[in-house]
């Protein structure tokens, strides 16, 4: 018997031992960036940010939490978001995207991010940029009180609180009719300041009649959609109404349609079809013999309560019954 080492071993046949190896790896990929970083040595960062790049995104046998730490600080925000997204860490990943402290926030990127991970993940981001002009209303409110600060500052924040202003508009606008968006939640959301229509192309008011329409129309398409479930449920009733009442009238000169001899028996099969064979004759209660159509086979792409309806109503016919129960005459 050969005895394996322990899978905690760093043997080369250990999975512990590849994680072990490509995250060397990994910290020595972001080793070389910071180098370079720090020797301001561009085309050296660039080359060791790509291999660095790579090795994220081909291999995840690594901790992704210790890769974080040895990128912190070093402004390797696609690096960051890549594994935040690996772990699931969405939070994370849109207060990088949105942060104040970056001179420039791309909030297309941070939509991207959205719509390639969940469209769930809409609210969150809206929500976070409604917070964050909230904060900078409150920081400008403080400016305005304190003599000391500039008057340019003072503009330039205005203009950076109308910039976050019509952002969320348009956001709003753009994603109105999308089903992680609860109308009724961003209503309570927004400040109470802004207008319902204040002129511009991308107001409150536009997001609300977008919201409406498409709320309306999925419920005129639900509406739609129960009546005619209903209408198929009434039909069903009604057919299967019909065949419980059916009845087959057997004379003396009636013979079986599957060995053509007369039926001279109290029991007898009654197919969907019309066909009336032998119990003997017949070889499966949903098969006829003569037409080898299969009646059970043609109900499996039917929803469940046709199937149960349906399935219910061919067993009641197709079953071997006595022909006084089935109403049938017997002529001797």
């Amino acid at each position: 018997m050969i005895r394996r080492p322990p899978r905690s071993t760093h043997c080369i046949s250990s999975a512990a031992s590849d994680v072990y190896k490509r995250q060397r790896l990994g910290l020595h990929y972001a080793g070389k960036v910071k180098e370079a970083l720090t020797n301001d040595a561009g085309r050296e960062y660039e080359q060791s940010r790509r291999r660095f790049k790579e090795f994220l995104t081909l291999y995840r046998a690594y901790h992704t939490q210790v890769m974080l730490g040895a990128i912190k600080g070093m402004g390797l925000l696609e690096e960051e978001i890549l594994l935040y997204s690996m772990q699931k860490m969405h939070n994370e990943a849109l207060a990088s995207l949105i942060d104040l402290g970056k001179r420039y926030i791309d909030f297309e990127a941070a939509e991207k991010y959205c719509l390639e991970q969940s469209e769930a993940l809409l609210a969150l981001l809206f929500e976070k940029v409604l917070a964050l002009y909230t904060e900078l209303k409150v920081k400008h409110e403080e400016m305005i009180i304190k003599s000391t600060i500039k008057e340019s500052e003072i503009t330039n924040s205005e203009k950076t609180i109308n910039a976050y202003e019509e952002y969320c508009k348009s956001f709003l606008r753009k994603y109105a009719t999308n089903e992680k968006m609860d109308a009724e939640a961003v209503i309570r959301a927004l400040p109470d300041e802004w207008l319902l229509n204040g002129g511009e192309e991308s107001s409150v008011l536009d997001y609300l009649v977008l919201a409406l329409k498409d709320r309306l129309g999925k419920e005129e398409r639900y509406k739609i959609a129960r009546n005619a479930a209903e209408l198929q449920r009434t039909n069903l009733e009604y057919d299967n109404s019909r065949m419980q009442r059916a009845y087959v009238a057997v004379k003396s000169h009636n013979k079986c349609k599957a060995c053509d001899k007369t039926l001279d028996t109290r029991h007898f099969y009654v197919f969907p079809n019309g066909v009336v064979t032998h119990t003997h004759c017949a070889k499966d209660v949903n098969t006829c013999p003569v037409t080898n159509v299969n009646f059970a086979k043609r109900l499996y792409d039917c929803s469940v309560s046709t199937l149960s309806t349906l399935f219910l109503s061919l067993i009641h016919i197709c079953r071997c019954r006595r022909i006084e129960r089935c109403r049938s005459r017997w002529s001797p």
